[in-house]
């Protein structure tokens, strides 16, 4: 069985775990308008700036080239100036505490005839706990960099997407979509 992997850095998992007790303060982006969906995010704390884009990258799946949208996340502020500039700075539960971070990983297996032929593993959104609520930063598309981010308040329903495929089943060939939720911790720990 072929696999195709498609997952933060341990680098950028460690970036992320760094805002876990910082105060989250807004988010920005130059191209993020009101209704918070671009390919890059500007997570902005009392401890500095994450960078969270989405990227197309070239994997090899199956012997083919293919493109597919990647998270990447960085320490950096190029582009605050900026944002805040045009108003495209947004403070949404600012002043909360980032209690923990968790990133969402979709595995989509391919069965033909019983059989599994190949498995994609891909992190498709950031998830971040608020002291008064939660903010997820979502990869929208299998091939697009589009990232959406959606807040909930304490006690509102968040939880994980619900799985879509981008593949269609057929008579022998059926694609089985799994999500599932791992803390930054858990991550690391297992990295090591």
């Amino acid at each position: 069985m072929a696999l195709i992997v498609n997952t933060l850095s341990r680098d950028e998992i460690t970036n992320l775990r760094g805002l876990i007790g910082a105060t989250f303060d807004s988010l920005a982006g130059a191209h993020l308008p009101d209704y918070l969906s671009g390919s890059e995010v500007l997570l902005v704390t009392d401890r500095g700036v994450l960078r969270i884009w989405s990227e197309v990258t070239g994997l090899d799946f199956q012997g083919f080239d293919e493109d597919y949208s990647t998270l990447h996340v960085a320490i950096g502020d190029n582009g605050l100036d900026e944002a805040t500039r045009l108003g495209h700075r947004y403070y949404i539960h600012s002043g909360e505490r980032i209690d923990d971070v968790e990133i969402v990983r979709e595995i989509v297996s391919e069965v033909v005839i019983g059989e599994a032929t190949w498995e994609y593993c891909s992190d498709i959104a950031i998830m971040l706990k608020l002291s008064g609520g939660s903010l997820t930063l979502r990869r929208e598309h299998l091939n697009m960099e589009v990232l959406s981010v959606r807040f909930a308040d304490v006690g509102a329903v968040t939880g994980v997407p619900t799985p879509t495929s981008y593949w269609s089943d057929t008579v022998d060939t059926r694609y089985v979509t799994e999500r599932i939720v791992l803390p930054v911790d858990v991550l690391l720990r297992e990295a090591d």
